[in-house]
């Protein structure tokens, strides 16, 4: 019983709906399709993936049965043509990285604040322009990576995440400010022992 399957770097412009006929898989690599333009609604037979890799592609939407990959911790879209961000995502709970840099969003998408789970998150080259005072509820953030985008400032709320992050990209962003409790979290002196770990903050300095 296949559990990983790659079928990266080919020419797929669609996948046969017989990817839905392999109920034990729990890792699907399909990177660099560059003509793969839609997904079959048989992906969402794919109950136990856990993680699904879709970098540099042509799909600008997802089928309504995404929604039913409940257990996919790890997903993949960056690259890609999509203009929004697909509803279906934020119905995924158990999602912890995901990474949909490189995509024409122009805003921070809502539906991502239902993922409380989420450890990694790349917005990175999104266009988006400001983030919500709702970006506080992504409390297990480790990484945020939002390079390449037009955001002036934080929100004050955001501060709420300094508790669990640890990397943050903010380089290439036409930034004023960063929260105090970032920039405190930044210069904090630390030891290999230390339950608390510094911030590396990636392209901001505050000015002195």
């Amino acid at each position: 019983s296949l559990e990983e399957l790659s079928l990266c770097g080919n020419a797929f412009t669609a996948l046969p709906d017989a990817i839905g006929h392999l109920p034990h898989l729990q890792a699907l690599h399909l990177d660099n399709n560059p003509q793969l333009k839609t997904l079959p609604a048989a992906i969402g037979e794919l109950h136990h993936l856990k993680k699904l890799t879709l970098s540099h592609s042509q799909l600008e939407s997802l089928p309504a049965t995404f929604a039913a990959l409940q257990a996919l911790e790890i997903l993949d879209l960056s690259h890609g043509k999509f203009t929004s961000f697909p509803e279906e995502i934020g119905k995924l709970p158990g999602l912890r990285s995901l990474d949909f840099s490189c995509n024409n969003l122009c805003e921070f998408p809502q539906s991502i604040l239902a993922l409380s789970k989420l450890v990694k998150l790349d917005l990175g080259y999104t266009q988006i322009a400001s983030l919500p005072p709702g970006i506080a509820q992504l409390q297990n953030l480790d990484t945020l990576s939002l390079g390449g985008n037009q955001i002036t400032e934080f929100p004050p709320e955001s501060g709420a995440l300094e508790n669990n992050l640890r990397y943050l990209d903010v380089s290439g962003n036409p930034l004023r400010s960063l929260p105090e409790s970032f920039l405190k979290k930044s210069l904090r002196r630390t030891c290999w022992a230390d339950d608390d770990p510094q911030l590396k903050i990636i392209g901001f300095s505050p000015e002195t």
